[in-house]
């Protein structure tokens, strides 16, 4: 497959996903927090656009309301928003 028949494709396949039902997404706790641990790391990078990015806070504030469930993992959820905790 040629380029620009993929980017093609892939760009209507992609709204086809949007226009589907919602995908119910059963997997452990522990992976979720892993989930959002990755997307707050991923919205550290300078190069996101912002359609993307505020996208993905969204996903990562909903996993972060599923997973941030006692006090400790709470701090922890806060310092992953901090930049000042990156080193």
């Amino acid at each position: 497959m040629d380029d620009a028949t993929f980017q093609r494709d892939f760009a209507h396949d992609l709204a086809g996903l949007a226009e589907g039902p919602p995908l119910l997404l059963e997997i452990p706790a522990e992976d979720a927090w892993l989930l959002f641990s990755c997307l707050q790391l991923v919205l550290r990078h300078p190069g996101l656009p912002d359609l993307t990015r505020s996208r993905m806070e969204r996903v990562a504030r909903s996993l972060e309301c599923a997973v941030a469930v006692t006090p400790a993992l709470r701090e922890m959820a806060r310092r992953g928003w901090d930049p000042t905790y990156d080193e």
